[in-house]
């Protein structure tokens, strides 16, 4: 800092003067220098904790990726509310038959997987997919149960859900999605309906023989009787 004294008239300082105003600037000085620090040291460590804070992200951008490629179930990410580009995990990628870095829709772009989505035998056009229905509405999909249609026919049938990625003002600024493939389950139920179904078959038919076996021995019993 800078501290200017100046005295009227046509006197010179006297070296007391001298000495007071030197003691005075001295006095002056330390304070201006301690605050000159205090905020070298406050810049500092805010780069520091803007430092920790890039590190702490990067860190758990670098987990998140981890977990999203090691995961088996299937994830789509999207980071715009039309849910245009829709970032996938390897489990999704290997789901819809998929490569690269990310997955898309049959629909709007010759580049889309070439597959249909259905539920109940309808099927869905692009603004009824799980990750746009969670986007467009701002609402949690709950899990519903879609059926991947293949173009040879093959059906592969999963367990959909999707939430939306909001804003901290609470704009809808994405969503992202989880499908389980319940494929081999829905085929073990099927199984297991269908064995039942024989057994109770089997059972009636057991009930209806026993009952002609029985009605039989009326029939006999009673031509014993009349020879």
């Amino acid at each position: 800092g800078l501290l200017a004294a100046w005295r009227g008239g046509d006197a010179a300082w006297s070296e007391d003067d001298e000495a007071l105003l030197t003691a005075i600037a001295d006095q002056s000085a330390a304070p201006i220098e301690i605050a000159r620090l205090s905020d070298e040291v406050r810049q500092a460590r805010l780069v520091a904790d803007n430092r920790r804070l890039t590190e702490d992200l990067q860190r758990r951008v670098a987990e998140l990726e981890e977990l999203l490629r090691i995961i088996p179930i299937a994830v789509a990410i999207s980071a715009d509310p039309a849910c245009e580009v829709i970032r996938a995990n390897p489990a999704l990628r290997e789901l819809l038959g998929a490569s690269g870095p990310t997955a898309s829709y049959r629909g709007d772009r010759p580049d889309r997987v070439p597959i249909e989505f259905q539920r109940d035998g309808r099927t869905l056009h692009p603004g009824e997919f799980t990750l746009r229905t969670a986007a467009s509405t701002g609402r949690v999909v709950s899990p519903t149960e879609l059926d991947i249609v293949w173009p040879d026919g093959r059906r592969t049938t999963v367990l959909a859900s999707a939430a939306p990625v909001l804003a901290p003002d609470g704009t809808v600024t994405g969503a992202v999605g989880a499908f389980v493939d319940i494929t081999e389950r829905r085929r073990v139920e099927q199984q297991l309906r269908m064995a039942q179904r024989m057994e109770s078959v089997g059972r009636l038919a057991g009930g209806m023989a026993h009952e002609t076996n029985n009605q039989m021995s009326v029939v006999l019993g009673a031509a014993e009787f009349v020879l």
